[in-house]
């Protein structure tokens, strides 16, 4: 029972697992004929983010209609349908979620005619995730997860040192002719110019995928050896000495590791057996379950399904 608590807290550490992914085509599937993009505030009925979901939509219709690779479908004309109806009238449509909004605003002092003046810069990254999804079964075919940054700097002369007159003048002319820049308008501007590659999304590519192998403190001299044979890419072995580590000690950390080496080993239903057995044994004791392995389930759950993808598509070319 030790074994199986005390690892829950995950420590980072310097080695990782490195393997490339093969990410089939979706060109190749003959069902799909017609694309359309649904509106993100249909998918998202909270109002976080309102102000930057038409933008996201009208981004991801100029990418799809650009690309010219469907046909595309307005989707005005699914307003009153229920999703599951959808195919209908579409043969694929893309949903899309904003996840988070970080901003960032710097202030830097210059000088200019002896006089200091305050100049700022907005920073925004917003992550997002775009899916896509075929209609007749709603599975999906493709998840994307991109974060889009951009930074505007400008002069402020809310913050610069002036006399009490200037500085009403200032925000006067600020309200009337040049309202200060804010967050809300970078964000804007970095979903509007941000670049959706829909083509690139649609078709087949290689990705490097990177994981990180987690440390406990544990005087066994076997968690060493196993991470010292990561490190010099020795996958196979290490991947033999953390299974039997974790036959014996149910440790969860060497069960994640274990999971992410079948993983470079390309046993991706391997290891989602591994990792969905840590959850399920964790959960059995309340224990709350790290967000690495559960954020580990669903890439490998949609890799394989990626893998499935890619095997009909064989069938039909």
């Amino acid at each position: 029972m030790f074994f199986l608590f005390f690892p829950v807290v995950f420590l980072s550490c310097a080695s990782y697992v490195t393997f490339i992914m093969d990410y089939p085509s979706l060109k190749n599937l003959p069902d799909i004929k017609t694309i359309t993009v649904i509106p993100a505030n249909w998918i998202d009925a909270s109002r976080e983010y309102e102000y930057l979901k038409d933008s996201l939509t009208e981004a991801l219709v100029s990418a799809v209609k650009r690309a010219d690779i469907y046909e595309f479908v307005d989707p005005s004309i699914l307003t009153n349908v229920f999703r599951s109806d959808y195919w209908q009238y579409v043969d694929m449509y893309i949903v899309s979620e904003i996840l988070n909004v970080n901003e960032n605003e710097t202030d830097e002092i210059k000088k200019d005619k002896d006089k200091e003046r305050v100049y700022t810069t907005i920073s925004v990254d917003i992550v997002i995730e775009y899916r896509y999804i075929r209609a007749k079964d709603e599975s999906i075919l493709r998840i994307v997860n991109r974060t889009i940054s951009e930074s505007e700097t400008f002069y402020d002369t809310a913050k610069t040192k002036n006399s009490l007159g200037k500085k009403i003048l200032y925000s006067l002319l600020e309200l009337l002719v040049s309202p200060r820049l804010t967050a809300k308008d970078v964000a804007i501007s970095a979903i509007k110019h941000g670049r959706f590659n829909i083509a690139y999304d649609l078709g087949p590519y290689r990705k490097m995928e990177k994981r990180f192998i987690k440390d406990i403190r544990s005087k066994n001299p076997e968690f060493k050896k196993a991470e010292k044979l990561v490190w010099r890419k020795k996958y196979s072995e290490a991947l033999a000495l953390y299974r039997n580590i974790y036959e014996n000690t149910h440790s969860t950390v060497t069960g994640y590791n274990a999971a992410l080496l079948l993983m470079a080993d390309d046993q991706f239903p391997q290891a989602l057996e591994l990792l969905e057995e840590l959850q399920n044994n964790l959960l059995k004791y309340g224990i709350a379950v790290p967000e690495e392995i559960n954020n580990e389930i669903k890439k490998v759950k949609y890799i394989i399904n990626n893998m499935q993808i890619r095997e009909n598509s064989a069938e039909h070319t």
